[in-house]
């Protein structure tokens, strides 16, 4: 959890180096238009470090949300087996 914690940290600190080198383009950039969307003054891609930020704590949270399935998926199974286990036992007694 922690190297992931650092990746995620390094990620934030390095910026995104994808966004930084764009890749060529073989017709005139001006001719595009994203739906209407105006540039920003930065005139640089990439995210912003709020969408950044939600991002990483997006996928965190849906790491924990699978964490805890599956923790909640194998204690029912414990506890079925468990269970199972119980009845055939009494069973044997009678």
């Amino acid at each position: 959890m922690k190297a992931i914690l650092r990746c995620i940290l390094r990620y934030l600190a390095l910026g995104n180096s994808l966004a930084s080198s764009p890749a060529p383009s073989p017709y005139d950039a001006s001719d595009i238009n994203a739906g209407g969307m105006e540039e920003e003054a930065g005139g640089e891609g990439g995210m912003k470090g709020g969408k950044r930020a939600g991002v990483v704590i997006a996928v965190v949270a849906a790491a924990c949300l699978v964490s805890i399935g599956g923790l909640v998926y194998k204690k029912r199974q414990d506890n079925i087996r468990r269970a199972q286990y119980g009845y055939a036992a009494t069973r044997e007694m009678l």
